[in-house]
């Protein structure tokens, strides 16, 4: 991994110490815009601070994603992964207004290009499909109103030899 310490673990946390009838109460609140991305690579004898606000992330062998919290709603991050020091950049989205309380799943990154599914202002079973160029952060209107099932998964399958895609969408 061209030099990442095999040793180095990614975190998100926040740590409010309170004591209550002399027991300390921490809480760690993934919701909270200060819930923060932290790696180390000594098993936290140190850390360091990658995302302040960073409450979520995804990490795969090419991109790490961070859904950072700000006072606006979520903004979506993503670095190379493969890289020692992560450098985030903010994903543009171009041909659509992202607002920034939207919700993203990221549906496929086993090519060379990224597919996401923001779902639809106003809606919790209908997104919009975003594929992205080879860097993974910029991203175009694809596909809309692609269906999300009650278990949360979109309709989004990937056949013969990673080129093609299965789609329901509602036209």
């Amino acid at each position: 991994m061209f030099g990442i310490p095999k040793e180095r673990i990614l975190i998100t946390k926040k740590v409010d110490i309170k004591l209550e009838n002399n027991h300390t109460h921490i809480n760690n609140d993934l919701e909270d815009i200060n819930t923060s991305l932290y790696y180390s690579d000594d098993y936290f004898d140190t850390n360091t601070e990658l995302v302040s606000g960073g409450n979520m992330f995804f990490i795969n062998e090419k991109f790490i994603f961070v859904a950072k919290k700000t006072t606006k709603g979520i903004e979506l991050l993503i670095s190379k992964s493969y890289i020692i020091n992560y450098s985030f950049k903010s994903v543009k989205f171009y041909s659509t207004f992202i607002k920034h309380n939207s919700k993203f799943t990221i549906l496929d990154t086993s090519d060379t290009t990224i597919f996401l599914s923001v779902l639809n202002e106003g809606s919790n079973y209908f997104a919009n499909i975003y594929k992205s160029n080879i860097n993974g952060d910029e991203f175009i209107k694809s596909l809309s109103y692609n269906v999300k099932s009650p278990d949360g998964s979109f309709d989004f399958e990937k056949v013969y030899n990673n080129i093609i895609f299965i789609v329901i969408c509602i036209a």
